[in-house]
This record gives C-alpha cells, structure tokens and sequence, in this order.
C-alpha cells in the first residue's frame, strides 16, 4: 500500500506544501523502515528545491546515509536556509560520514553552527515546535 501510494502521489490534487509534507513523511517512513524502493520513488517525486524544511532536512538525511556528498550538501544547505539549526544535522547519525568533513563543517558554520558542537550518536525526531506533531524526520 505504501509504494501504491507513492507511485500516485503526483496524480492527487494537491496543493504543493501538502505534497511537501506527505513526502516528507513518506521519506521518513520508507527510510526508517528500508523501504528501498519506496524510498526512491519518494525522492523521486521531491521538488528540485524543496520550500518545507522537514522534507529538504529528510533528504539530506537520506542522501548523506547513501554517501552521495554532493547532493547531501545541497539538501543540508536548503534545510539550513529554511530553519533548520546546525545542531540538528551534528545529533543525527545519517550525517555521522559527514561530521568530520570539511565541507560539511563549514556549511554548519555558515548558518551559525559551532566550532565545539559536539555530536552524539542519537537520532533525533523533531516534532518542529509547533508544526504537526507526528511529523517524522530522518
């Protein structure tokens, strides 16, 4: 039902910050439950840009546990420019590769990060303060 869902999403009538937030989910969802082919459709249906920080935060999630650093850091930059604290991308460990890069390091930075962040090797599940309460991150 879940991949049935995903593979129709782009046919529902919805406005584009639902259907932000719905694949936000359902990245979340697919990744957490390793979904593979699920997951891919997911991201496929994502916009270039994303304009809801949880989704662009999950797709750096997903793309920095994958290894591909280039569009890790693109998704992190857009979550950064969205909202997201610096803080956040240390205390989930889909970024653990990327923790020590300097790339990386000085994308956090940028946005106000901290040279001493320490991270830990929990995940965090932010329920965005004040958004939907079941919105699920990477």
């Amino acid at each position: 039902p879940l991949k049935l869902l995903v593979r129709h999403l782009h046919k529902l009538p919805l406005p584009p910050k639902t259907k932000e937030r719905v694949l936000a989910q359902l990245i979340g969802v697919c990744s957490q439950g390793k979904d593979a082919e699920g997951l891919k459709l997911a991201i496929s249906l994502a916009p270039e840009t994303p304009e809801w920080d949880i989704l662009a935060f999950n797709l750096a999630c997903v793309t920095a546990a994958a290894g591909d650093k280039a569009t890790a850091l693109k998704h992190t930059r857009r979550a950064l420019e969205l909202g997201k604290p610096p803080s956040q991308f240390l205390s989930d460990s889909d970024f653990k590769s990327l923790r020590q890069d300097e790339d990386f390091k000085a994308l956090l930075l940028e946005f106000g990060g901290d040279e001493s962040d320490e991270a830990d090797d929990s995940d965090e599940f932010d329920d965005d303060s004040g958004d939907d309460s079941d919105d699920s991150e990477g």
